[in-house]
């Protein structure tokens, strides 16, 4: 990221140390007001327009998750999301609680750099898939083809997989989890099954689908420095975490790897005209980009069923074609609007269609989908096609 930076010749326009807590917007001026807390003090920025590309996690705050007695515990309790940075695990036994992505990716990582064993404690299994760190098709294109076409076609090809995986998940996924249980066995090492550690209870895409970079996950297993536990904790002692099963563990650091925290925007304070803040929970979102009432304001929402990025290129799609418009047409603001026998009518949906548990409680603090104009993103090459030629006038007011 830094030599991109550097590269695109972005760095000197960066902002750092500086934490936007609230955006105003002026109608009369036709422009944004941004306050930001930094080390010698509030400041603040105006701007017609404003991106706001901060994801949806709290990165203040971690997942509440209420784990028995782990207050009682004498080694060192870390959470993924504020690790520190004096932390020795030089040869120490490690129980990672989850198994979700960042629990399968720290295992193999803190038996690589020399945990003495690491075990990832789980109630119930994610799917995992091991993904080729070689790219053939990448080598092969960049031999033959100038950079700029290998780019695009590698492109198109790696998002096109993406989403034929999905689709097929999806539309067969009894033949799905046939295919994904084929694969596990083979990387498993011996002793250790595919049912219940690696066994999900629902259909693979149901929540997101895991994958293990050179199947490096697979690799710390069969080294015999990682395992996996299915259990729940009944509770968390000085020196142990025993379980329902009766069985015990005896860590001498606990990683609690149980979700993020959602939020939306930062939980920048935003306003209109110096009025009350506008809860965002309450709004739609237009093209799954501008959020209902708020004007001249763009949110970056990427795919939970592809990379993150695609969404960003949508959005950053639909935001150069709005404001080529604007300026054409001499309009200073847009912004999207809904009478109230239109919100009456609208169908209600969740931005994401996935049933993750922190997903479902993310509804509480992110703008809602629904249908038309307002639906929420389901597919690259669909969402692209209608940002680069679709209707811009329903449901938008410019003026």
């Amino acid at each position: 990221m830094d030599k991109a930076v550097r590269d695109a010749g972005i760095e000197d326009h960066i902002h750092f140390h500086h934490k936007v807590v609230a955006a105003d917007w002026d109608t009369k001026a036709a422009c944004w007001h941004v306050t930001t807390s930094t080390p010698e003090g509030n400041k603040t920025f105006s701007a017609r327009f404003l991106i706001v590309g901060t994801g949806y996690y709290n990165y203040n705050e971690p997942l509440a998750t209420t784990i028995p007695g782990i207050d009682s515990f004498s080694g060192r309790v870390v959470h993924p999301q504020f690790w520190p940075d004096d932390l020795d695990y030089t040869g120490k036994n490690v129980v990672i609680i989850g198994s979700g992505a960042t629990a399968i990716t720290l295992l193999p990582s803190m038996v690589e750099k020399g945990a003495g064993h690491v075990t990832m404690l789980q109630r119930s299994p994610s799917y995992l898939l091991p993904l080729p760190t070689k790219d053939r098709a990448s080598a092969v294109l960049n031999s033959l083809l100038p950079v700029s076409w290998a780019s695009n076609i590698l492109r198109f090809y790696n998002t096109f997989r993406t989403y034929l995986l999905y689709t097929l998940c999806k539309a067969f996924p009894k033949r799905a989890i046939a295919v994904l249980r084929k694969i596990t066995e083979k990387l498993l090492p011996e002793g250790v099954s595919y049912d219940p550690h690696f066994k999900p209870r629902y259909d693979p895409w149901d929540q997101r689908l895991c994958v293990s970079p050179g199947g490096d996950f697979f690799q710390a297993l069969r080294k015999g420095k990682g395992s996996v536990v299915t259990d729940t904790i009944e509770q968390v002692t000085a020196d142990s975490i025993r379980l329902t099963s009766g069985q015990e563990l005896h860590p001498d650091i606990i990683v609690t790897a149980t979700g993020l925290k959602i939020c939306f925007a930062g939980n920048i304070a935003f306003s209109v005209d110096g009025g009350p803040t506008i809860d965002p929970s309450k709004k739609y979102v237009w093209k799954a980009a501008m959020i209902q009432d708020l004007p001249n304001l763009f949110y970056m929402l990427g795919y939970t069923n592809a990379s993150w990025t695609l969404g960003a290129d949508v959005a950053a799609t639909l935001i150069i074609r709005m404001l080529t418009r604007m300026a054409a047409q001499g309009k200073k603001y847009a912004v999207p609007r809904l009478t109230e026998s239109e919100a009456a009518k609208m169908q209600t949906k969740s931005m994401f269609d996935l049933s993750s548990t922190y997903l479902k409680k993310a509804n509480r603090e992110l703008p809602k989908a629904g249908t038309g104009q307002w639906e929420p993103r389901t597919h690259y090459f669909k969402d692209l096609y209608r940002v680069k030629w679709g209707d811009l006038d329903s449901g938008l007011e410019m003026r």
